[in-house]
């Protein structure tokens, strides 16, 4: 890419950056600015999550093989388009569904930081599979397709590991447990970087590529959670990962943190 296409990508980069934060700042239902100069990290969190996320994602629709200037320059603003739209409606997904015990933006804007982790791993989770699916030469359609696939297995994920952790680690969020916000969100980051090639690889058949999809993220979500609870027992060997969350040590969660994304890389590695 030379150096002039470059400006000219980054410059509209930057400008969907900024029209998204003006829609959202909209939908916050109060000063996200002021927020953050209050010292508000979860606010922090939240806008940190969403700019990352948009900029990963539009790396992937950058990132793809040259059709000339204009037709790339087209391309960009098309894509740039779809991705911000859905990184607004995984945030609609995180509010409803994946914490849907919990009003986001208000537990927000009251500085509950547990919900900004989780909300920051699901914006930049989402903008990696975004990246992957529009990295690819494959169509709009699959694209949204492979996007739609991936914020249903972070569904999947989320609640498995509740489940696993008794059902109790959302609940911990709720009420501001930092430890299990930082772990939840950072399993979907894991969970986005495992299936990356897997959404990435377009074999030029759109069902085959999901039925390839299918077993692949059955395979990667039931290794990251058995990685769950195997780094308790083999990496932790003094803790309980389970308890010790829920007396929000944060320095288990930054450890299993940085497992479970070290295993999604070999992961993707060794499957794709």
């Amino acid at each position: 890419m030379g150096t002039a296409m470059g400006v000219v990508f980054l410059t509209i980069t930057l400008a969907f950056v900024w029209v998204a934060k003006l829609a959202s700042d909209m939908l916050a239902e109060f000063s996200p600015d002021d927020e953050i100069k209050n010292g508000n990290l979860a606010v922090a969190l939240r806008r940190a999550g969403f700019y990352l996320g948009i900029a990963v994602g539009m790396f992937g629709a950058v990132s793809g093989p040259s059709q000339g200037f204009a037709v790339d320059t087209a391309n960009l603003i098309v894509d740039g388009l779809i991705i911000t739209a859905l990184l607004f409606v995984a945030r609609a997904i995180n509010d409803f569904i994946v914490l849907g015990n919990v009003s986001n933006t208000k537990a927000i804007r009251n500085g509950n930081t547990a919900v900004g982790f989780v909300e920051f791993g699901g914006y930049l989770a989402t903008g990696i599979v975004a990246m992957a699916a529009f990295a690819g030469e494959g169509s709009l359609l699959s694209a949204v397709i492979f996007f739609v696939a991936g914020q249903v297995v972070f569904l999947v994920v989320t609640r498995l590991y509740d489940i696993f952790a008794s059902g109790e680690i959302l609940e911990e969020i709720e009420f501001g447990n930092n430890s299990a916000g930082l772990v939840v969100g950072g399993l979907m980051i894991a969970t986005s970087v495992a299936l990356f090639g897997a959404i990435a690889g377009d074999g030029g058949n759109l069902l085959s590529d999901l039925f390839s999809f299918a077993v692949y993220a059955t395979v990667a979500v039931v290794a990251l959670m058995i990685v769950s609870v195997v780094a308790d027992h083999l990496l932790l060997p003094s803790v309980k990962a389970e308890a010790e969350i829920q007396e929000r040590n944060m320095a288990v969660s930054v450890v299993l943190v940085a497992v479970n994304i070290g295993v999604a890389l070999m992961i993707n590695a060794a499957i794709v």
